[in-house]
């Protein structure tokens, strides 16, 4: 489909997410910057009633998190599968979709004028997060599932995720009690919650508009 695609910007989406009438407009604009080859974007989760509201809430906050610390702290080097734009000339470049599974690594690889971005457009993007169950063991189920993509996929931001967002939390819980600081471990632990609120707000609310968290 490459070959005959008939303009110069390409764009591949996964096939469980709905977008707005403006989407294509929004989502290539940052494309008009020769400096950028790549374009990926993050987005919110979109349930029916019947589904894993959990889940979504995890999608929206956590993995959106997890993105924009990574932009924030070494760039785009990686690409979110409910949109991807890049500029064909830019994956000719690279040797084409055949390469695709390197295709993030090999464009950030690139000089300045082929480098990725993080579009700000999230809100224009839903991930139909359909068939999701309510049950507790399925959300676990989900999450290591999940995890274990990012550490095959990315370790050194694997490890990072469970140094600072998970082991720390529980390892100060559970030193202050081993120290005989029931009370202190307990204000740390509070303190953790209410930061997952405050980011539950500020990224699910705030960056991506999903009114659930």
């Amino acid at each position: 489909m490459t070959e005959l695609a008939e303009h110069e910007i390409l764009v591949t989406s996964d096939s469980d997410v709905e977008v707005a009438p403006n989407y294509l407009r929004e989502v290539v604009a940052p494309l008009l910057d020769p400096k950028v080859g790549m374009v990926t974007c993050v987005y919110r989760a979109r349930t029916p009633p019947d589904s894993g509201r959990a889940d979504a809430i995890g999608m929206s906050v956590e993995m959106t998190a997890g993105v924009l610390v990574a932009n924030l702290l070494e760039g785009m080097k990686f690409g979110l599968g409910p949109t991807i734009a890049v500029k064909k000339e830019a994956l000719a470049r690279i040797g084409g979709y055949q390469h695709w599974r390197l295709l993030r690594q090999r464009l950030h690889d690139r000089p300045p004028d082929r480098r990725s971005r993080l579009s700000r457009r999230a809100f224009t993007i839903c991930h139909r997060a359909c068939g999701q169950s309510e049950e507790f063991s399925s959300h676990v189920d989900n999450q290591f599932r999940w995890a274990k993509s990012t550490r095959y996929s990315r370790r050194k931001a694997f490890r990072q995720r469970l140094d600072f967002r998970f082991a720390l939390r529980t390892s100060r819980l559970v030193a202050a009690i081993a120290l005989g600081k029931t009370g202190l471990g307990l204000a740390l632990l509070g303190a953790a919650l209410l930061n997952r609120i405050l980011e539950s707000w500020l990224v699910g609310w705030g960056v991506v508009r999903d009114p659930w968290p």
